[in-house]
């Protein structure tokens, strides 16, 4: 188990972490600001196991659906929304656990002072319970803690306000790395500045 995960998760909408609060002023915006309704008990924030990496394929791929994509667009996003073996050494993920069931998981990658946050996929049915900004909340403190002081997300069009929500600014847009043509909006997180918007409404995610 990774040390800084087993003394981070979320209690009632708050996290609880190893980071020091006064060095990420950024991170604190993502925070819920009060408990959240849809919360009755803590997410455990966990490294998976690699038995769980097609499961955790399979939840992606649910989750990119609800926005209502074919299913010739969906088979070719399908290498972009699984995870290799390998990414366990190579790469940061969590999965949000809540009553036992996964409800989310999120990949990280730092490259000097850069991170990429490769996936952040929330289950269906858990959407607008918190689990997404938990789930952010981890990447940002996460990379944070590995000395990266950007994080950078290429958004799904429907999510990408999501990400404006939590702070995150645009920054131009990005080839698809699944559709040839297509392009994604392109946002970072600064984690070094001071929140400049009011935190949301836990519940959104």
């Amino acid at each position: 188990m990774d040390l800084w995960l087993s003394k981070g998760h979320v209690v009632d909408g708050l996290w609880v972490g190893s980071f020091r609060p006064e060095a990420k002023p950024a991170i604190r915006r993502i925070l819920p600001a009060k408990r959240s309704p849809g919360i009755g008990m803590p997410y455990l924030m966990r490294t998976p196991a690699l038995e769980e990496l097609p499961a955790l394929s399979a939840l992606c791929f649910r989750s990119k659906a609800i926005w209502g994509y074919d299913d010739d667009f969906m088979e070719m996003c399908r290498r972009e929304l699984s995870f290799d073996a390998l990414e366990l050494r190579s790469t940061s993920i969590v999965v949000a656990e809540e009553h036992g069931k996964i409800v989310g998981v999120a990949q990280v990658k730092v490259v000097g002072k850069e991170a990429d946050l490769l996936k952040l996929f929330v289950e269906p049915s858990a959407l607008s319970g918190g689990v997404g900004r938990a789930l952010l909340a981890w990447a940002a403190a996460k990379v944070a803690s590995l000395g990266a002081d950007k994080l950078v997300i290429e958004a799904d069009p429907d999510a990408a306000p999501f990400y404006r929500r939590m702070g995150a600014e645009d920054c131009g847009v990005v080839p698809s790395g699944s559709i040839a043509g297509r392009l994604l909006p392109k946002l970072v997180m600064d984690l070094s500045l001071p929140s400049r918007t009011p935190l949301p409404s836990p519940s959104s995610s």
